[in-house]
C-alpha cells in the first residue's frame, strides 16, 4: 500500500470512499472501498506506509492481513 486518500462516496450517500494505490508485479494500481474497516486500518497506519498487506475478506467485512 503507497498511499490513500479519502472523499465522500458518490455511490452511498453519507459514506466515505477510500481510494488505495498500491504496487503490485512491479506496476502501480488504484482501487476504491467504501469499507469503514479498511479506512480505520489505513487511518491507524498511515504513518507506518508504505506497507506491505493482503486484503482479505472475513465474513462480511474486509480487513488488510
Amino acid at each position: 500500500v503507497l498511499a490513500y486518500r479519502k472523499f465522500e462516496s458518490r455511490a452511498v450517500k453519507g459514506k466515505t470512499c477510500v481510494e488505495i494505490q498500491f504496487r503490485l508485479d512491479d506496476k502501480i494500481g488504484v482501487t476504491f472501498t467504501n469499507s469503514s474497516v479498511l479506512e480505520r486500518q489505513l487511518d491507524t497506519f498511515k504513518d507506518m506506509m508504505p506497507f506491505e498487506a493482503s486484503i482479505k475478506k472475513i465474513h462480511n467485512y474486509y480487513t488488510f492481513t
